[in-house]
């Protein structure tokens, strides 16, 4: 394909990614794309819960939060479902 702009002319390479409709309804969602994106929430959700067990003790020992180890225990829970 030539471009021209005023004098000058080159090459254009075509577009690397042309999707058109077929393309997608060539392709259906498998068990295997379910179980990626499963997986992926699931590690996503284990970040949190780690992050929380690392400041946690942070947080229980600064007496400005208040915060008991009950109440710590009750927040990882609600987090852990995603309150």
């Amino acid at each position: 394909m030539r471009w021209r702009t005023g004098y000058h002319s080159f090459d254009v390479a075509p577009s690397p990614i042309e999707v058109t409709a077929h393309d997608v309804h060539a392709y259906p969602i498998t068990d295997h794309h379910r179980r990626a994106a499963c997986a992926a929430i699931i590690i996503l959700a284990g970040y949190d819960q780690t992050v929380y067990g690392a400041v946690l003790p942070v947080f229980v020992r600064d007496p400005s939060w208040h915060l008991s180890k009950v109440n710590a225990g009750y927040g990882g829970s609600a987090a852990f479902l995603g309150c």
